[in-house]
């Protein structure tokens, strides 16, 4: 009986799809056709640090001001019907901070078919990108220290003989190198 709200509100289709969009975990941002926002979700305020009252309806840069060429771009193949499906890039939060995402995007029709708007689905993948560099510097070290254990091993082969050649000249009093050995 508790549970009848939430089945009153998922019988309906926009009820459901309100639902997904407020509770996914990746952010979602709908733009028009400048460029505008049109609608983000809480993932994404919470992602980029931008509150939802503050951009609805502004054209702002989530992209390093290195990458906004490429974004541009991208925007504009969307436009042209195109669509990116887990790209890895790097977008920027509202306090200047970069960070690694994958981002989906697609263009937007109406029921006629005609172009509306782009969505933009970003996940935050920094923590995969720092356990991949993680990894490649263990790997790094492990190499080192097999190349350190190698050379170790080329050294005392040499290093032992010339003991072993030097202790036996060492036995000889009447050696003429004794003063040396």
């Amino acid at each position: 009986e508790h549970n009848f709200p939430m089945q009153k509100e998922l019988t309906s289709q926009s009820g459901y799809l309100q639902l997904f969009f407020e509770h996914a975990k990746d952010g979602i941002a709908v733009f028009d056709l400048n460029n505008k926002l049109l609608e983000v979700n809480p993932a994404f305020e919470q992602m980029y640090g931008w509150k939802r009252d503050e951009i609805i309806g502004q054209s702002i840069s989530l992209v390093p001001p290195e990458n906004i060429a490429d974004a541009a771009e991208r925007f504009n193949e969307v436009k042209k019907g195109a669509s990116y499906h887990l790209l890895e890039t790097v977008d920027m939060k509202k306090d200047g901070t970069y960070f690694n995402v994958q981002i989906t995007l697609s263009p937007i029709y109406d029921d006629l078919g005609e172009l509306i708007g782009l969505s933009a689905i970003s996940r935050d993948i920094s923590y995969k990108k720092e356990a991949e560099k993680l990894l490649i510097q263990s790997q790094k070290l492990k190499l080192a220290g097999e190349m350190a254990a190698g050379a170790a091993h080329e050294i005392r082969n040499p290093l032992t003989v010339i003991s072993g050649f030097i202790q036996m000249m060492n036995e000889n009093p009447d050696s003429p190198y004794i003063e040396y050995t």
